[in-house]
């Protein structure tokens, strides 16, 4: 059991470390590997790590006795009781158990050949496409982007959920079990998914390397066509519908402490809304500056252009 008095920062700090909070995380230099380029995350709730690089995942006994080498285990134990950590934390918690939809689609990592054919299709940049990490279900030419909920994301960067592509580009149609009616989307989330952020554990490397200028759009085509031309970018699962001003959104506004937010959603009503909603919950969060972007087409009631859109008139 943990006690009520942790302080993780602390104990690093008396092992001679300089760790830094990014996204409500803590990061050092990996103590397993050496890299440094901070790809090596603790969470400062319990001290448990995870490094993107090696795939070290230390409890904070492990950490100590890695940083600590020849002490014994009685005196790791006095260092973690001293800054509120119990001797339970020496067993790593048991992996959770794949969510109902994973399970069933048997998800695994989309190839190259997958990813340039969504990409021609969707007319998106293959190589922006693959920093999202995409997958594909097993049995459907189906390929779905992870999205990891900033308010509640472990330091694997377990996704929430999923948004849901179809390979030849047409729409998805299902009939809803409640209703008995027949519904349609072009890009639905998986079962079982809550709204998150796109290309997360992409998006907490940039920020690790002090990647300040920040633009959040309404849609994944739009956010891979900011990061197309240079731009460090993000989107919800949620489109216009994310409830950025939901109190569950608070981490939302908090990751982006101390940077420049640029906001450029759809040109339509309900974009108009959620942006102004996003950008209030960023600024309430510490952002150094927010700013809301427009495009230059008319506002429209629904449907109106975005990101996308304008980038590829702009393309020769």
């Amino acid at each position: 059991m943990l006690n009520e008095q942790i302080n993780v920062m602390d104990l690093l700090v008396s092992l001679s470390l300089q760790p830094t909070d990014v996204g409500g995380q803590i990061q050092i230099p990996c103590p397993n590997c050496g890299d440094n380029r901070k790809h090596f995350y603790l969470d400062p709730h319990s001290g448990l790590g995870y490094c993107h690089k090696c795939q070290w995942s230390p409890n904070a006994y492990k950490l100590v006795e890695k940083l600590s080498p020849g002490k014994q285990p009685a005196d790791i134990f006095k260092i973690l009781e001293q800054f509120g950590l119990h001797e339970s934390n020496k067993t790593p918690p048991p992996k959770p158990k794949l969510p109902t939809y994973e399970a069933k689609a048997q998800l695994r990592p989309a190839t190259e050949e997958e990813i340039n054919q969504l990409a021609q299709i969707k007319k998106v940049s293959p190589e922006a496409l693959k920093l999202l990490r995409p997958l594909m279900e097993a049995n459907n030419d189906v390929m779905v982007l992870p999205a990891c909920d900033p308010g509640n994301v472990d330091l694997h960067f377990k996704p929430c959920g999923y948004l849901k592509i179809r390979m030849d580009g047409k729409i998805f149609r299902w009939k809803d079990p409640k209703t008995d009616e027949w519904k349609e989307a072009k890009y639905p989330q998986a079962p079982g998914s809550c709204h998150g952020l796109l290309g997360y554990p992409w998006l907490m490397d940039q920020l690790a390397l002090d990647k300040k200028e920040i633009l959040i759009t309404e849609a994944w085509r739009d956010m891979l066509a900011a990061i197309e031309q240079g731009y460090v970018a993000t989107a919800s699962t949620g489109g216009a519908s994310t409830g950025w001003n939901k109190p569950d959104k608070e981490a939302w506004g908090k990751l982006f402490y101390d940077t420049d937010v640029t906001l450029i959603f759809d040109q339509d009503e309900a974009g108009f809304r959620c942006c102004r909603k996003a950008a209030q919950r960023i600024a309430i969060g510490g952002a150094r500056s927010v700013q809301i972007a427009t495009l230059p087409y008319p506002l429209q009631k629904s449907h109106g252009k975005d990101l996308h859109d304008f980038v590829n008139e702009e393309k020769p």
